[in-house]
């Protein structure tokens, strides 16, 4: 649905074993792609050592319970500080629940793509500064683990157009134009969705004789419920002769449909087309069928 994503977690701390740390770096580069805050409140409020009590005859554990104590409250920071989300430690409750139920002002997401990385399953800290001077405050993800093994490239794609089918943003990558029309036929309409490429703009590679180019192009339909209807995905495989690129300058925009057998009401298009190399055009059309 349209609008600002948060996560309010309430939490006394909480503590993640090496075997998950890949799971969880994991569950926080998601929730940054997907613009999904997590705000923190310690439960607990001001932690203090139990082991120091004065009730207690001795503080054998104190070194232990400071470990645990820390390790659970670090936890709860790279989730805030890693993905944008405020964190709260003190004893003000309410106070940081108001706090991290508010949606930031602004936000901007800094991103880097690492060189030669080793498949290892390592830990690369992170580290960003501001300008001396500047009177800012400043959280950034402490680092991210390693992959252990290379990245299946087709599973990525599903999974990058997945997440742009439920996201609501635009982007142009690709001369792509959405456009919508319907038919009714009794009790339902006939809801087509017409894909536009622009094939002279395309970008292709060369491969022996041809140019070629694979457009994945999938049509969503989401009702005023914000219910997904059943979709339609296509794979247009462009395997073109020099001659055949050409001619396109004096070709119009070539049109695939999508059809959608649906009730009267208001809806929403989600259209998302993906080229083989890797650039992505996802636009949103509204569209009320009588």
């Amino acid at each position: 649905m349209p609008g600002q994503r948060s996560v309010l977690l309430l939490s006394p701390g909480l503590f993640v074993p090496a075997e998950l740390e890949d799971e969880n770096d994991e569950l926080m580069a998601l929730a940054i792609r997907s613009k999904v805050l997590i705000n923190v409140v310690d439960a607990g409020g001001v932690w203090t050592n139990p082991a120091f009590e004065a009730c207690r005859q001795a503080a054998t554990d104190a070194a232990f319970k400071n470990m645990e104590g820390q390790a659970n409250r670090e936890e709860l920071i790279a989730l805030g500080e890693g993905t944008g989300g405020t964190t709260n430690f003190n004893n003000d409750f309410l106070g940081g629940i108001v706090k991290g139920a508010e949606a930031p002002e602004y936000r901007y997401i800094l991103a880097f793509a690492p060189q030669n990385l080793k498949l290892d399953g390592s830990f690369h800290s992170l580290k960003v500064t501001v300008s001396p001077g500047e009177h800012l405050s400043l959280q950034a993800r402490r680092g991210y683990w390693a992959p252990k093994h290379q990245e299946d490239e087709a599973a990525a794609a599903s999974q990058e157009i997945e997440n742009a089918v439920y996201s609501r943003d635009e982007v142009h990558d690709l001369p792509v134009d959405v456009h919508t029309h319907w038919m009714n036929e009794g009790e339902t309409s006939k809801l087509t969705v017409l894909t536009s490429l622009d094939l002279k703009q395309m970008h292709f590679r060369k491969e022996g004789d041809r140019n070629r180019n694979d457009l994945t192009i999938v049509a969503a339909l989401f009702d005023s419920d914000g219910n997904i209807m059943p979709g339609s995905g296509k794979t247009v495989e462009l395997r073109l002769l020099d001659e055949t690129v050409a001619g396109l300058q004096q070709r119009p925009p070539a049109v695939i449909g999508t059809d959608f057998y649906v009730k009267p009401g208001t809806y929403l298009v989600r259209l998302v087309v993906r080229d083989g190399e890797g650039q992505i055009t996802a636009e949103n059309a509204a569209v009320r069928v009588q």
